[in-house]
């Protein structure tokens, strides 16, 4: 029976000697089990957080992208407003240099005229204009260059300018 006995020791021996490397692998083997459980609740965790916050961001991308349109709208109205404003202010600016042209051409014309009327109008001595002349009068003879006067394109005349053909400069 020693020989049995010797058999089933030196077994038992053989037995618990491989058994250690194999209990320390098992417990490796059970921690890297329970590391990689966390690795994947936590992967899981993660996951979840930023399939919510791609959820968000597609959501305000969203309303971005509805805000930008509307603004892109709005912008392309006042550029079509601005252009209209635009052609407006030319065709004002095209009138007003007719008008101004016109001015320049009446202010001529009436320059010419008060210095013709003036070479040809007999003066008295104080150098008013004697009734019954043309220029600076009214059909009556009454001096109406003597009234008060007002401006008219920059230049005084008399209030009657219908009957008063002359300007002061």
């Amino acid at each position: 029976m020693s020989y049995l006995g010797e058999l089933i020791g030196r077994a038992y021996d053989d037995g618990s000697s491989r058994a250690a490397p194999a209990d320390a692998e098992l417990k490796a083997l059970q921690e890297n089990l329970q590391i990689a459980r966390a690795t994947a609740d936590s992967l899981a965790t993660l996951v979840e957080r930023l399939t919510k916050r791609v959820g968000e961001l597609n959501q305000s991308n969203a309303t971005n992208l509805r805000a930008a349109i509307e603004l892109q709208d709005r912008l392309q109205k006042v550029e079509a407003k601005l252009e209209e404003a635009e052609k407006e202010r030319d065709e004002l600016s095209r009138g007003l240099k007719a008008v101004c042209k016109e001015n320049s051409e009446t202010r001529a014309a009436l320059a010419h005229q008060k210095d013709v009327g003036a070479e040809r109008m007999p003066r008295r001595m104080d150098g008013s204009v004697p009734p019954g002349t043309r220029t600076g009068h009214t059909p009556d003879g009454i001096p109406s260059c003597r009234e008060p006067m007002l401006l008219i394109d920059g230049k005084a005349g008399c209030v009657l300018q219908s009957h008063c053909t002359r300007l002061i400069p």
